[in-house]
């Protein structure tokens, strides 16, 4: 007897929640890099406690919500957000690079100032007009005199 062709295909029903997990599996698989970055983040914002401050938050409902309000109300929220809109403002008026060499050349002189060896000594006259003849001492005070006579024009609104 020969085998007889096969008429039909029967399949088993496939579990609702078997196809769900295998859909998750097939879009993790798809988007990999985004779901580790997610975890990533997810787990340092756990690490620095702020999602048990946001789990907090929720769990504590409005009562959270009024006291935080009632805080940002006060005149002392309202000057502190004035006073970094102005800081804002300020810095975004100075160009970046300007800004790095400035900050580096002030971490670059305390870090002098504070490993030199002898800073308890007295200086005398002479030590003074010596330390004024030093090329690196005197590039920094033309630059403390011209930052002076700058602000000193803009605090009498004159512009340079």
């Amino acid at each position: 007897m020969m085998a007889q062709p096969i008429q039909s295909v029967h399949r088993d029903p496939v579990d609702p929640t078997e196809q769900a997990l295998l859909d998750i599996a097939a879009e993790f698989g798809a988007h990999k890099d985004a779901v580790i970055a997610g975890l990533n983040l997810l787990q340092a914002l756990h690490d620095a406690g702020v999602l048990a401050i946001a789990s907090g938050l929720i769990a504590a409902g409005d009562n959270a919500l009024a006291v935080i309000l009632s805080q940002l109300n006060g005149q002392e929220s309202q000057r502190t957000m004035q006073n970094v809109v102005q800081l804002a403002k300020g810095l975004s008026a100075i160009n970046p690079e300007q800004l790095e060499v400035a900050l580096s050349s002030v971490a670059a002189g305390l870090h002098a100032a504070l490993t030199r060896p002898d800073q308890t000594s007295r200086l005398g006259m002479i030590d003074l007009w010596q330390a004024f003849r030093d090329p690196d001492v005197s590039a920094a005070l033309t630059l403390l005199l011209g930052f002076l006579q700058g602000m000193g024009k803009a605090m009498r609104g004159v512009r340079p």
